[in-house]
């Protein structure tokens, strides 16, 4: 609901809401649903999402940062 209300404030004449509940719907111009994608990929949602907006969605790579280490001091 933040992210759909400062996204209005913004006065952008396209607002895309990505999974919006219906109390933000309205501030959206227009709402992609969460639960379209392949559900066996992280971030499909966010791939169905650049589709929609015509854009491609590969290449898609995963990064995760190792931990850093913590040092202990004495």
């Amino acid at each position: 609901m933040i992210s759909s209300f400062i996204s209005w404030l913004s006065g952008a004449k396209i607002r895309i809401a990505l999974g919006a509940n219906q109390s933000s719907n309205w501030l959206a111009t227009k709402t992609i649903s969460r639960n379209i994608g392949e559900e066996t990929q992280l971030g499909s949602e966010y791939r169905y999402l650049l589709a929609q907006l015509g854009m491609p969605d590969s290449p898609w790579q995963m990064f995760v940062a190792p931990p850093r280490r913590i040092e202990r001091r004495a």
